[in-house]
C-alpha cells in the first residue's frame, strides 16, 4: 500500500493575515473561537489551507490508513 498523503497540511501562513481577509462579523466570531480553542487545547492556532487547527492528532481509519 502506498503511503497516505493528506490533502490538507499545516502551513506557515499567518492566521492573522487570513482573518484580515474575512468580513468584520466573521473576524469577531473567528477570534472568539480561536481564543476558546487555544484555551481548551493549549496549542496555538495553525492554518491548514483555510482551516484553523490546534495541535495534532494521530489517527488510524477502519481501512488502515494512518495519518496526523
Amino acid at each position: 500500500m502506498a503511503a497516505y498523503k493528506p490533502k490538507t497540511v499545516a502551513t506557515n501562513n499567518s492566521v492573522i493575515d487570513y482573518l484580515a481577509t474575512l468580513d468584520e462579523s466573521q473576524q469577531r466570531d473567528s477570534q472568539t473561537l480561536i481564543e476558546m480553542m487555544q484555551d481548551i487545547s493549549g496549542e496555538p492556532p495553525v492554518l491548514w489551507g483555510k482551516i484553523i487547527g490546534f495541535g495534532k492528532f494521530h489517527y488510524k481509519s477502519k481501512s488502515g490508513i494512518e495519518a496526523d
